[in-house]
């Protein structure tokens, strides 16, 4: 599959998925090209589109077109799309990018969706577990801290999802509290979160830096 649906509400979190892929198929920077708009995607935009997807690459032998869609697109511009998806040049990866999936039947059945978002469930109980945490953390000591750490280390998927939760839990505080002290534990939560879900760190290591610097 050479063409690909991008859904995320993220923006950041769906052009950064694009750039991981190139960065896999080794495609250089010079070789990706991006597509943006003010408004939603018309039909001239894709007009315009046509003479840059069918371009050889500059440094390689692949490259990429990315559309940003976030503002919608027009029933007539995918229709007008769809003619490069029945039959996209072999040297070019698409990628068209949006916040929800509005697209037509057709233009779903020709690409490859990745749905980036993933609806967090924050229960009564993680709120409870949460500022347990928050609270013992300001009053134990360095060994409950690389307790914690240990206790979580045993599975990554569990401890990406605390990551999340946890997250949800100061980024709701935040917002009550208008506390700059919530702003910081942030920072850090997402520091760790993209290091332990983006790559092959040491899973107990990460969690102990994590909760030291909470």
């Amino acid at each position: 599959m050479q063409s690909f649906l991008i859904i995320s509400k993220d923006k950041q979190k769906a052009k950064d998925y694009v750039l991981d892929f190139a960065k896999e198929k080794k495609i250089s920077k010079f070789d990706i090209y991006t597509l943006q708009t003010e408004k939603a995607l018309g039909i001239e935009d894709v007009k315009n589109l046509f003479s840059k997807i069918f371009l050889k690459p500059i440094k390689g032998d692949k490259k990429i077109v990315v559309v940003e869609a976030f503002l919608g697109a027009t029933v007539e511009a995918q229709n007008a799309f769809l003619k490069v998806l029945e039959e996209p040049p072999f040297s070019t990866f698409i990628f068209l990018l949006a916040s929800e999936n509005y697209f037509l039947s057709t233009i779903n059945s020709r690409t490859k969706l990745v749905q980036l978002d993933r609806e967090i469930k924050f229960t009564e109980e993680d709120e409870k577990l949460c500022s347990e945490i928050v609270e013992n953390l300001k009053s134990e000591t360095i060994g409950y801290r690389l307790k914690l750490a240990q206790d979580m280390a045993g599975d990554k998927n569990e401890a990406i999802l605390f990551l999340e939760k946890f997250i949800v839990f100061a980024r709701n505080n935040m917002v009550k509290e208008l506390s700059s002290e919530y702003k910081k534990k942030i920072d850090v939560l997402n520091k760790y979160y993209k290091k332990i879900k983006e790559s092959n760190v040491n899973l107990r290591l990460a969690l102990e830096n994590l909760f030291l610097e909470l």
